[in-house]
């Protein structure tokens, strides 16, 4: 019976140890802000650790990391249109596209407009 529980323990702290691994790498997966390949890690460890509460929780966060980034362009897109930084704006549209929906869209289309106009007329 001690040598079970022995080996359960020991069990247990290497699948601990894989899990804190895993969920290290989904962060540094978050981090370089690929969000379809975090979506895909998360998922892969729902999968291989069902049990795990830090594994239940890491598809909400890599949603959630996602979003706070998509707001974060939106902001930077809207401050950069209203500064006249135009190169910067088509920047920030061009990674913002990959993020909207076509009604998430929809508020920005007018201030793109002004945008590629200016980058219109500047290139002119």
């Amino acid at each position: 019976e001690q040598y079970r529980e022995q080996i359960t323990q020991a069990r247990a702290k290497e699948m601990e140890r894989k899990i804190t691994q895993a969920t290290k790498h989904l962060d540094d997966v978050i981090a370089r802000k690929d969000f379809d390949q975090a979506s895909k890690e998360a998922a892969k460890l729902q999968r291989l650790y069902p049990e795990s509460e830090a594994v239940r929780t890491a598809v909400r966060r890599v949603v959630q990391a996602r979003e706070q980034y998509k707001q974060q362009i939106e902001r930077e897109f809207l401050a950069a249109s209203e500064r006249d930084d135009v190169d910067k704006a088509i920047s920030l549209l061009h990674e913002l596209d990959k993020y909207l929906t076509e009604e998430e869209a929809e508020p920005f289309r007018e201030t793109a407009r002004g945008v590629i106009g200016k980058r219109r007329d500047n290139l002119g």
